[in-house]
């Protein structure tokens, strides 16, 4: 039944049954992602970022990152960079996501200082901030 819903959610978003089947039987650590973790991701990556089902089911690390605390955070300083001129607009931001963090830094956020001071500040803060959210969600709880 809960393997039943999730398949619903992606369906919801365009996918075939297929293709659900074929991403869980691939990584099966897709099926302990809540409903609204799924829904959530998806709709971050198929509506804001424009990527369609294929492109998610080749690179399926993506929907276990983190949204918040990594998937946000990374993309704001991928796009800030790609509005300042400073990386190539085809950069691609799956293979962005998929680099550990001391590699993220190396790549995108030391090499960039001098042009845009501040960078590392928002990159923190973006992440800061998702895990606040987390320990007031938490303690709510």
């Amino acid at each position: 039944r809960t393997m039943e819903s999730k398949c619903q959610v992606f369906e919801s978003f365009g996918w075939d049954r297929s293709h659900v089947v074929c991403l869980f039987r691939c990584n099966p650590r897709r099926l302990g992602l809540g409903k609204r973790n799924i829904k959530a991701k998806l709709n971050f990556f198929m509506n804001e970022l424009g990527y369609g089902p294929g492109l998610i089911a080749k690179h399926r690390s993506l929907l276990c990152f983190s949204l918040e605390k990594r998937v946000m955070p990374r993309h704001l300083v991928v796009q800030l960079l790609k509005e300042k001129g400073l990386i190539r607009k085809k950069i691609s931001f799956p293979n962005a996501l998929s680099l550990p963090e001391d590699k993220f830094l190396r790549k995108f956020i030391l090499p960039f200082l001098n042009d845009v001071p501040n960078l590392s500040d928002i990159y923190v803060n973006c992440r800061l901030a998702a895990t606040k959210e987390e320990t007031v969600l938490v303690s709510q709880e």
